[in-house]
C-alpha cells in the first residue's frame, strides 16, 4: 500500500466527512467539529426547505461517484475499514433519498419533516443553548447569524409541509397534533428564553471592544427573537393545525406513499440488510413469550434476597464517585417537561474536549417509571458501558472525521443492554420491554396496527402508564425500525457470543469479546460478525 494511496484515501473520507457537516451543521455542533475542523457551520442551522433536501441528495451521488473511482486499499488497514464503512453508510442514504423525503442524513434517517421528538424546530434551540460554545467574540457574532437561521429555517420547514400536503407526503395527524402541542408548550414555557440567557451568560467574561458591543449583541438578539423567532413558530402552530385535517390518520410508515418500501429500506439502513420481516415478527412473538414466563417466574431485583445486591443508581445532585468523568445534572436546558421519555439523556464528550461527557437527568419523569427501569437509566454500569462507546467512536473519529458522523443508533443502544445484561443490571422486564418495542415497531409499521392497537399492545405487555405507552408508540411511529434496530443488534450480540462460547470453550474471556466486539466503535453488523469469527480464528490458530 502505497503512500499515495493512503493520502487519496484521506482525501476522499475527508471530503466526505466536509460535506456532511456543511449539511448538517448541528451534527457538527454535537460532535464538536465545528471549531477547529468545519468552521463555517458554526453560523448554520440545517437545511429544511425542499431544495436543501434536493441539493444533499445530488452532492451524495457525487461523492457515492467519487468513492468509486477512488483508490482501493487491501487488507484491514484501518483507513481501509472507515472507507468500506463509509461506502455502505452512503449507498444506503442514497438509496433512502431515493423514497424518502423527510430528514435523511449519515446521522440520522428519519421519514418525516418534523415530528414531536425531533426537527429544526427543537433541535436549533437545543443547538444554540448546548452545543453552540461562546469563547470569543467572533463566536457570539456567529450565534446571531444562528438564531437568524433558526428563523428562516422554522420558516422552510412550514413551506415543506405544504408542499409535502400537496405530494401527499404529510406526517401521520397523530404526529402533527403532538408536534404542534409541544410547540404549543415550548412557546408559553420561559424555554426560549434560555437562548438569550445562554448569550448573556457566556459573553459575560469576553473582552469586547467597548461594553456597548456586548449591550448591542444581545438586544439584537432578544429583537431576532421577539420578532423573527417567535412569529415564525405561531406561524408554523398555525400551519400544523390546518394540516392536521389533511394527513393520514393512520400512523404506521405503511399509510404513506411509497411507505412499505421506505420501511423495508429504513429497516436495511438502521437494523441489517435482507432482514426478513414476517419472520422476525413471529421470532418476537415467541421471545415474548418466553420472557413472559420467566418474569412471572422470577423476582424482580427490587424483590430479589440479600444474596443479590442491585447495582447503585447514580447520584441525581453529584458526580458519580465511580465514573468521574461523569456528571448528573437535575437540569433541562429546553424544558419541555418531557425532555426525553427516560428522564436521563447521556451526552457524549465533544471531539475537541469542550465539553466533558454529561448525564443529563429529569428526576420527575424517572420517578414515572417503575423501580427496575430506573435501575437500568441510572445503573453505574450503564455509564460505564456509555464511556466505553464514546472512546472507540472518539477514536475512529480523530482518524477520519466522517466516522463520528455516521450515526449508528441501534449499535449504541444495542451495546449498551448487552454489557449492562452480563452485570445483572439489565431485569428480565427490560428485555421483555425492548422486545415488546420491537414488537411494536413491526406492528405498526408492517402489520399495519392503529396507534390506539400499538398503545393497548405496550401497556397490555409492560405494564406502563398510559400516558408513557402512548408516548413510545408516538417516538415509534415517528422513527420507524429505530426499536426494531436495538433489538436486532442486542440479539445478534447474544447470539456471536454463543457462538464464540461454543468454539472457545473453557478459552473464551467476556472481557477481550467485548473489546472485540466494541473496539473501532459502530459498525455494520456484517463486519462485526467478520470480526468476531478473525478475533476467534487467531485464538484457535494460537492454541494448534
Amino acid at each position: 500500500m502505497t503512500a499515495k494511496t493512503l493520502a487519496a484515501t484521506e482525501a476522499l473520507l475527508d471530503d466526505v466527512a466536509r460535506t456532511e457537516t456543511a449539511l448538517n451543521p448541528q451534527i457538527a455542533s454535537r460532535l464538536g467539529l465545528d471549531i477547529d475542523y468545519a468552521r463555517d457551520a458554526r453560523r448554520k442551522l440545517n437545511g429544511t426547505s425542499q431544495a436543501a433536501f434536493e441539493r444533499s441528495r445530488l452532492l451524495r451521488l457525487d461523492l457515492q461517484a467519487r468513492l468509486a473511482a477512488g483508490p482501493r486499499m487491501s487488507g484491514d488497514h484501518a483507513l481501509s475499514r472507515d472507507l468500506l464503512i463509509t461506502m455502505n453508510a452512503l449507498q444506503q442514504l442514497i438509496n433512502l433519498q431515493k423514497s424518502g423525503h423527510g430528514r435523511l442524513s449519515l446521522s440520522e434517517a428519519r421519514p418525516y419533516t418534523i415530528d414531536p421528538f425531533a426537527g429544526l424546530w427543537i433541535e436549533g434551540p437545543e443547538t444554540l443553548v448546548q452545543d453552540h460554545i461562546i469563547e470569543t467574540p467572533q463566536d457570539a457574532e456567529d450565534y446571531l447569524f444562528r438564531l437568524s437561521a433558526l428563523a428562516d429555517g422554522l420558516q422552510d420547514t412550514r413551506r415543506r409541509l405544504q408542499a409535502d400536503a400537496q405530494t401527499g407526503h404529510l406526517p401521520p395527524a397523530p404526529l402533527l397534533q403532538e408536534t404542534r402541542i409541544r410547540m404549543e408548550q415550548l412557546q408559553a414555557d420561559t424555554a426560549l428564553t434560555a437562548i438569550i440567557e445562554t448569550l448573556s451568560d457566556f459573553t459575560a467574561s469576553l473582552v469586547f471592544e467597548t461594553e456597548e458591543t456586548r449591550e448591542t449583541l444581545i438586544l439584537t438578539a432578544q429583537k431576532i427573537l421577539n420578532e423573527d423567532i417567535r412569529p415564525a413558530y405561531q406561524n408554523l402552530i398555525q400551519t400544523l393545525s390546518e394540516l392536521e385535517p389533511q394527513a393520514p390518520i393512520p400512523a404506521g410508515l405503511w399509510a404513506q406513499t411509497g411507505g412499505v418500501t421506505l420501511y423495508r429500506d429504513l429497516v436495511t439502513t438502521l437494523a441489517e440488510p435482507g432482514l426478513n420481516l414476517e419472520s422476525t415478527y413471529q421470532e418476537l412473538q415467541n421471545d415474548l413469550a418466553a420472557l413472559k414466563q420467566v418474569v412471572v417466574e422470577a423476582p424482580t431485583q427490587a424483590e430479589a434476597t440479600t444474596e443479590t445486591t442491585p447495582p447503585s443508581p447514580i447520584a441525581l445532585e453529584e458526580a458519580s464517585p465511580v465514573v468521574p468523568a461523569i456528571a448528573g445534572i437535575v437540569r433541562t436546558y429546553m424544558p419541555t417537561s418531557r425532555p426525553s421519555v427516560t428522564g436521563v439523556h447521556f451526552r457524549p464528550a465533544r471531539l475537541d474536549d469542550r465539553r466533558p461527557a454529561l448525564t443529563e437527568l429529569d428526576a420527575s419523569q424517572l420517578a414515572a417509571w417503575p423501580l427496575y427501569f430506573q435501575m437500568v437509566y441510572t445503573d453505574q454500569h450503564r455509564l460505564e458501558a456509555e464511556l466505553a462507546y464514546d472512546r472507540e467512536v472518539k477514536q475512529a473519529a480523530m482518524r477520519s472525521p466522517v466516522r463520528g458522523v455516521i450515526q449508528r443508533e441501534g449499535f449504541h443502544s444495542g451495546w449498551l443492554i448487552y454489557r449492562q445484561k452480563q452485570t445483572l443490571a439489565v431485569p428480565d422486564q427490560y428485555l421483555l420491554f425492548i422486545t415488546v418495542l420491537a414488537a411494536a415497531d413491526l406492528g405498526l409499521h408492517h402489520q399495519r396496527w392503529s396507534l390506539e392497537e400499538t398503545v393497548t399492545f405496550i401497556q397490555a405487555e409492560t405494564s406502563l402508564t398510559s400516558e408513557l405507552s402512548r408516548d413510545l408508540a408516538l417516538r415509534i411511529a415517528a422513527n420507524p425500525a429505530a426499536a426494531l434496530s436495538t433489538y436486532v443488534h442486542y440479539a445478534r450480540f447474544v447470539s456471536l457470543e454463543t457462538r464464540t462460547r461454543q468454539v472457545l470453550d473453557q478459552d473464551f474471556n467476556q472481557t477481550h469479546f467485548n473489546t472485540a466486539l466494541l473496539t473501532d466503535g459502530p459498525r455494520p453488523l456484517a463486519l462485526v460478525e467478520r470480526d468476531i469469527e478473525s478475533w476467534y480464528q487467531a485464538i484457535l490458530d494460537a492454541r494448534n
